[in-house]
């Protein structure tokens, strides 16, 4: 046989088995792993949890009338108090201001002497000058007598026509403080601090008393714990709690207990807690899920594994590149971790991920391993 055809056997040969030890490593199932390690064990009372808006309604017209001016739009954030839009308010400015010169005038005229109290002050000059003339010579005293008469007339006259002016004002500012108020109630602002998140009129529309102009949801969020009837005897108040967001996969973050609602849901039998987060993630949104757990015991020293690659009593341990489906005995079981009090050593080496594609016997490509728990999220 010739070199060269011998040659070209032998790579022929190689890339045979280079190319089935290939196909071998794609038809071998992947999976994650982690080795078994000790570390604290932990007991909990766990539940389901809810980031809820502490706040959610519609905003309503707060009045009939057109919608004039508004700022609204989807996504705005807005403060307490803000001013957001307003209904048209029609002849109201205007009579505002026909009060507003009408009180001007009338200040005016109160502020200086009016036409009967100038013709009192005439009389009165008058009737200094009857008296001097009554001293000195003769003066009638039916003309005396009649001076005198239109003299109190004049002064009672002057006090009912500044009495009548002074009614007038009150009744001025009190008329004008009616319509601010009229124009102020057709004003809209933001019930509290939240975000705009629907946006149902627009500038030119009709609207009528109470109908829906935009929908706002609170800043402020709570967090509500869903919690078995079998387990709530293990929630105190205070008592310090882990939150698991299917967001944020694995990280644990630090809570306690706000308050235990007294009373459970009729149709699920669970009891709700309002859990108060030591250190809110950035990002927390409501309508996000997860998990809590309530601590109820602890193991120091314990053999631990990832809580994901126990099912039910079982694990798929690591040998040699082959796996082995083994039955455990778990103890204490957290969100994340699992105890396990029989059946595994330390170091020995479970898969995590796909543990369905696994059979006793078969090959299995680990991808990674893990040597620790799931980091919690330091407060």
């Amino acid at each position: 046989m010739k070199r060269t055809t011998l040659l070209w056997l032998i790579g022929l040969g190689l890339g045979v088995v280079l190319a089935s030890w290939l196909l071998l490593r794609l038809l071998t199932p992947s999976s994650a792993a982690a080795r078994v390690v000790r570390g604290k064990a932990v007991q909990v009372v766990s539940g389901t949890i809810n980031v809820l808006a502490e706040a959610e309604s519609d905003i309503p017209s707060p009045d009939s009338g057109i919608l004039e001016d508004s700022i609204l739009k989807q996504g705005l954030v807005v403060q307490a108090g803000d001013l957001l839009a307003r209904l048209n308010p029609g002849d109201l400015p205007f009579h505002e201001q026909e009060d507003r010169d009408n009180l001007a005038d009338t200040e005016q005229r109160l502020a200086g002497r009016l036409p009967s109290e100038f013709q009192f002050d005439g009389l009165k000059q008058q009737l200094a000058d009857a008296d001097k003339l009554r001293q000195t010579g003769y003066y009638p005293t039916t003309d005396y007598d009649k001076l005198v008469s239109d003299l109190h007339a004049a002064e009672a006259q002057g006090k009912s026509d500044r009495a009548d002016l002074e009614i007038k004002r009150k009744g001025l500012i009190t008329d004008i403080a009616n319509t601010e108020d009229q124009i102020k109630r057709l004003e809209i602002h933001a019930p509290y601090n939240g975000t705009i998140t629907l946006v149902y009129a627009y500038p030119g529309d009709l609207l009528t008393k109470d109908k829906p102009v935009a929908k706002i949801v609170s800043q402020d969020f709570r967090i509500t714990a869903e919690v078995n009837q079998d387990d709530v005897a293990a929630v105190r108040q205070s008592q310090t709690a882990q939150i698991r967001f299917f967001a944020f996969h694995n990280v644990l973050f630090p809570a306690r207990v706000k308050l235990l609602l007294p009373s459970s849901d009729p149709t699920t039998q669970r009891f709700t807690v309002l859990l108060e987060m030591i250190k809110p993630p950035p990002g927390l949104l409501p309508g996000l899920t997860g998990e809590v757990s309530f601590i109820a015991g602890e193991h120091p020293n314990a053999l631990l594994i990832p809580r994901r690659a126990l099912f039910g009593e079982n694990v798929i341990v690591v040998h040699g590149g082959r796996v082995e489906v083994r039955q455990v005995k778990p103890g204490f079981l957290s969100l994340t971790d699992a105890e396990i009090l029989d059946g595994l050593q330390e170091g020995d080496l479970v898969l995590t991920e796909n543990l369905d594609l696994f059979r006793n016997g078969e090959s299995v490509n680990v991808t990674s391993i893990s040597d620790e728990s799931a980091p919690a999220a330091k407060p």
